[in-house]
């Protein structure tokens, strides 16, 4: 979202992997890389792959999740453009554990995995960027467990202002709206809660004119309040969005 400092935790924005570095850093791991073509709906890659290779988004939106054995989604973030993902080849591991499906056409840099290594070996920046954005993902990792507890609007307010963050964009009217067609259930899956609850969550803070949704396009029409709404949630209301 690209605007003045909003205030937001540092780990709820894109980490950029080529912060810092040299221009031949990003010309040779795009030369070392192949470029695949992923449709709607497709696994990028399965949990139990092989981890020997490591994702750099171009174009589209990933999601990364995790599938219990009874088929229950657990939505862990979504990835945009300049996103680098495939958490078994990042860090070493024999096997992916985790799943990523394109949530719309998408386009991606597949890269080697001691390709990669090489490339953090000769260019130490790099490195210390990567381990920025594993750390980003730990902590969104450790909000999730400690939101448990919470309610679930505030869950769900928590979400939006992180989409926000990651992948929206502010309009002619001053709104900000999510540049990805993320479902109710979607949303659900990311909170821990029925998609049920999440409709019932939005319709009330579209009643107070904070958000609409056109096209399903969820559009922030005042972020501020939200983030108010939020923080008064957190630290007031008990964990309730709509306080009576």
């Amino acid at each position: 979202m690209e605007q003045e400092e909003s205030g937001a935790p540092w780990y709820w924005r894109p980490v950029n992997l080529f912060d810092r570095t040299e221009p031949d850093v990003r010309r040779e791991f795009f030369a070392r890389s192949a470029v695949r073509e992923y449709a709607r709906g497709e696994h990028v890659f399965l949990a139990d792959d092989a981890a020997e290779r490591v994702f750099y988004l171009l174009d589209g939106m990933v999601k990364i999740e995790h599938i219990s054995p009874a088929g229950q989604s657990t939505i862990f973030w979504f990835c945009v453009p300049g996103d680098l993902f495939g958490a078994g080849g990042i860090t070493g591991s024999v096997r992916q554990s985790v799943y990523a499906r394109a949530t719309e056409p998408s386009r991606a840099l597949v890269l080697q995995r001691r390709q990669f290594e090489a490339l953090i070996l000769a260019y130490p920046v790099l490195g210390l960027n990567v381990i920025r954005l594993m750390g980003s993902r730990l902590r969104l990792a450790c909000d999730s467990m400690a939101e448990v507890s919470q309610r679930a609007s505030l869950r769900v307010g928590r979400v939006i202002l992180r989409l926000a963050e990651s992948c929206g964009q502010w309009t002619d009217q001053r709104e900000v709206a999510l540049k990805a067609r993320i479902s109710h259930q979607e949303i659900a899956d990311m909170v821990g809660c029925t998609r049920q609850t999440v409709t019932e969550v939005l319709q009330g803070i579209c009643q107070r004119g904070i958000l609409r949704v056109e096209k399903r396009i969820i559009h922030i029409c005042d972020i501020d309040q939200l983030r108010q709404c939020v923080e008064e949630a957190e630290f007031h209301d008990g964990g309730n969005l709509f306080p009576q």
